[in-house]
Order: structure tokens, then C-alpha cells, then sequence
């Protein structure tokens, strides 16, 4: 006769199985309990709470500080270093993203792997075997085939979710069922994996026997469940490192009622309190009362101010060429002598027309720096003492000459703007362009570089009109 809990041979007409104690005439996995099922769930939190999980609390730590330090290394390895490029170049955005997702990748195996160690660290805490962190370290490295079946598992499950998330509606409320069905079901594989690690069971058989631990006893997995719930919203006020004392926890808790539903020990020696049916509701309520929540500010606050600001937004035709008009609300029909005082930064001296809407930014060798909202548009200013150089031509051109190696640069114009003569020229490629004004005072050069990439030239060339009349030194 087998066992429909463990899979294990029995004699035939034997009453209970051999290895795991099971009833083996109870086909419907029904326990008979003389108490409330408060009593039960509050008996196998109680156990939980008084156990040695300290050899927990070391991988529980690894589990949240490797995501950390993941996401910190990214950005100051690889996204900082990319935001001080004036323009990014696509192969540059390309290798970042995939850098990103390598240590994501590399994250997710790791997890794998401790989340079953731990699983398995917590049925043995919970059967008061000595287990120190070695122990757990070990064990999550050491069977690989099962915890190879857990990910298996999971991983179809969600691959079957997101096709259902394609479906409006129905597609969500599909997702919502298969998840609460198939969750205490992968949870129950996963502690029968930890409890049997070398058990060569298919992955159909594993779910039919998960399927079978769980049968009839759901709303009492989801009662302790979510019996932890004041325990995660009280974790985000300690950002989130409460979890680390709450994962151990829970993680027993969750070892005993599997031992519980394997017929394997009782836990009945706590008072009684809400049942599971009454946790699960209030749950249910208050989490309708915060989404409902959510929405009455959304369409009393969120929504009336995207309408409002609806006229001011940042237009982006099909194109992409980006509307330069609204940085600076220009229109052409405004008066020539338009005040733009309250768009002027003083830079090294200088008075620069800034358009609304840019922020300052940081680039090498530059004073300062501003920025358009998408970054295709920068507008610098660079002082630098002349050296060797006796007049201003003879700079030009040995900076052009340099600028040469990567850019084709134009003739030079002189203009003189508000008393001052500029020399004024272009530097570019196929995709940039480097419109430079520079001028000699005091032994410095002075040079104001606009830089723009080339869709949207004729945009700018209304601003450096503007630039161009508001150009000036302060003194």
C-alpha cells in the first residue's frame, strides 16, 4: 500500500505508514481535531517563537543585504560613471542594462539556493535539531536537484501567470485564483523536498503530493499566513530589516504546520483566539479599504492635477524632435524686447539665458552646466587661462585642431554681442553639434558651448538668438 503522504511502500492493509505515521485509510487527508483551530495556529506560532533560530537570522541577512549591495555597486560602478556623459550612446545604455541584469541574474541563483537551505535549516530547528549558519550554508548548496525542482516549479508557475496577464479582467482573476490555490501547494513540495532531498519523485508526482498534504486545510495555511501581517507592515517602519527576525519565524512556523498536516505531531496547547476564517476576512477588508483608498485620492488629488498641468507638459512629436518652445515659453508672436531677466544665471562671470525647464548638471572641464529635460541639450561655460597663446585666433585654432580628431569643425564668424567681439563657430558629426562663442578678456579665454544633437537644430537655433542677446559680462 503506498503512503500518499512520503510515496513509501507499506504492507498491504496496514493501518498507519510506516516512515511518516500517516493514516493510511484516511484518503481525504482530514485531521480530526477536539480543539479550535485558533488554538492550533496559536500553538504553532508559540513553538516557533521559542526556538533557537539564530543560525537563521546570518542567511536571512545575505538574502536581504545581497540585493542591496547589488543595486549599489550598479549605480556607483556603472550608472553614475553614465550620467556624467553629456549624451549616452545606445551600445553604452545597451551594456549597463545588461550589467544590471547579470547581477539580478546572479541574485535570483543565489536566492534559490538559500531560500531552500533555510527551508530545510527550519524543519530541522523545528524538530530542536542543533543547526548553526554552516549548517544552513551547507545545505543550500548541497542538493542541488531539489532545490533545482523548487525553482522548476516556481518558474512554471509564473511563465503560466504572465500569458494569463496578457487577458483584461479575466486574465487577473485567473492569476488571483492560481495563485492562492498553487501557493500552499509549491510551500508544501518545497518542506517535502527539504524533508526527503533525494526523493527522485517527478515534478507531476510532487504536486499531486503536495496537492494531497494540503487538501482540505488551505484556509488554515492562509489563517497562519496572514496571522504575520501586522508583523510586515510594522517591518517596512524599520525598513525592512525587522524582516530579518520576522523571515526565521515565519519560516518555522511554516515547518510545523507541515509537520502537523503529515500527521508527524499535535499542536494544541495554546488558548484560543480568532479563528483562521476571521483573520483571513479582516485581512480581506482592509486590504479592499486601502486599494479603495488609493483610488479616492487618485480621482480626488492625482487625476484633477494631470488635468490641470495637462496644457504645460512637454510635447514630443512622432518624430521625436523635441518642442523647444515650451522651455522657454516663447511664442512668436511676443513682442521683440520680451523681458528674460528671470531666465538669466550668472556663470564665471558671465550673464547666460538658461531655458525653463533645464536643470544644472556636471560635466568634465565645464564651469557649469544645464541641461534640456531629456538631455539632448547643453549649455556650458569653460574659463581657462590663454598659457602660451598670445591672441584669441591662435587658441581657436589649436582647439580646433584638437576638436578635429573627433569632429569636423567650420569656419569662425565674429560678432560683437552687447560691446564684447566673440569669435563664434561649429564643431560636429553626423549626430552632435558643438556651436562654441568664445572671446578673450583678462588673459582668459572665455568660451559658452552649446551642445545639441542634430534633429534638433533648428530648435535651437532659436535659443542661441536669444543666448546671443543676452550675452554679456556682469562687469
Amino acid at each position: 500500500m503506498i503512503c500518499n503522504m512520503c510515496g513509501s511502500t507499506n504492507e498491504v492493509g496496514a493501518k498507519f505508514c510506516s516512515r511518516c505515521g500517516h493514516d493510511l485509510q484516511n484518503k481525504d487527508n482530514k485531521i480530526e481535531d477536539n480543539v479550535h483551530n485558533s488554538v492550533i495556529r496559536r500553538s504553532i506560532k508559540k513553538d516557533a517563537k521559542l526556538k533557537n533560530k539564530r543560525a537563521l537570522y546570518g542567511t536571512v541577512t545575505l538574502l536581504i543585504g545581497i540585493p542591496i549591495v547589488i543595486c549599489a555597486v550598479y549605480f556607483f560602478v556603472v550608472l553614475f560613471p553614465l550620467m556624467q556623459n553629456v549624451v549616452p550612446s545606445f551600445g553604452t545604455i545597451l551594456s549597463s542594462s545588461l550589467i544590471f541584469f547579470l547581477l539580478i541574474l546572479v541574485y535570483v541563483i543565489i536566492s534559490i539556493f538559500l531560500n531552500f537551505g533555510i527551508v530545510k535549516s527550519s524543519l530541522d530547528i523545528s524538530r530542536d535539531k542543533q543547526v548553526t549558519l554552516k549548517d544552513v550554508l551547507k545545505s543550500s548548496f548541497k542538493n542541488i536537484s531539489a532545490c533545482l525542482k523548487v525553482f522548476a516549479l516556481t518558474f512554471i508557475m509564473n511563465v503560466i501567470i504572465g500569458i494569463l496577464a496578457i487577458i483584461p479582467i479575466i486574465g487577473l482573476i485567473a492569476d488571483i485564483a492560481l495563485v492562492v490555490y498553487f501557493i500552499p501547494v509549491i510551500t508544501m513540495v518545497t518542506f517535502m523536498l527539504a524533508d526527503n532531498p533525494n526523493d527522485n519523485m517527478s515534478l507531476t508526482d510532487l504536486v499531486k503530493k503536495g496537492m494531497e498534504i494540503i487538501k482540505n486545510h488551505r484556509i488554515e495555511f492562509y489563517g497562519l499566513i496572514l496571522s504575520f501581517a501586522g508583523w510586515f507592515i510594522l517591518s517596512i517602519f524599520t525598513a525592512g530589516l525587522l524582516m530579518i527576525w520576522l523571515m526565521p519565524y515565519m519560516n518555522v512556523s511554516l515547518a510545523n504546520l507541515y509537520r502537523r498536516l503529515t500527521k508527524e505531531t499535535k499542536f494544541e496547547d495554546s488558548s484560543e483566539g480568532l479563528s483562521n476564517g476571521a483573520i483571513i476576512g479582516i485581512t480581506a477588508i482592509l486590504y479592499v479599504l486601502f486599494f479603495a483608498s488609493i483610488i479616492i485620492i487618485l480621482i480626488k488629488y492625482a487625476i484633477p492635477q494631470i488635468e490641470k498641468n495637462e496644457d504645460k507638459e512637454i510635447q514630443i512629436y512622432d518624430d521625436f524632435d523635441y518642442n523647444y518652445d515650451y522651455d522657454y515659453d516663447y511664442d512668436d508672436t511676443l513682442d521683440e524686447e520680451e523681458d528674460y531677466s528671470k531666465n538669466i544665471q550668472i556663470i564665471s562671470g558671465l550673464n547666460i539665458y538658461i531655458p525653463d525647464g533645464y536643470s544644472r548638471t556636471t560635466v568634465d572641464g565645464y564651469d557649469e552646466a544645464y541641461q534640456s529635460l531629456y538631455g539632448d541639450v547643453i549649455i556650458g561655460v569653460i574659463t581657462q587661462k590663454i598659457g602660451s597663446h598670445t591672441n584669441l585666433s591662435d587658441f581657436t585654432s589649436n582647439y580646433k585642431s584638437i576638436m578635429n580628431d573627433n569632429y569636423t569643425c567650420g569656419i569662425s564668424t565674429n560678432k560683437k554681442l552687447n560691446g564684447t567681439d566673440w569669435e563664434i563657430f561649429d564643431c560636429g558629426d553626423d549626430s552632435i553639434t558643438l556651436t562654441n562663442y568664445m572671446t578673450l578678456r583678462d588673459n582668459k579665454i572665455y568660451a559658452v558651448i552649446v551642445t545639441h544633437i542634430k534633429s534638433s537644430s533648428s530648435e535651437v537655433n532659436d535659443e542661441l538668438e536669444i543666448i546671443e542677446d543676452n550675452l554679456s559680462f556682469v562687469y
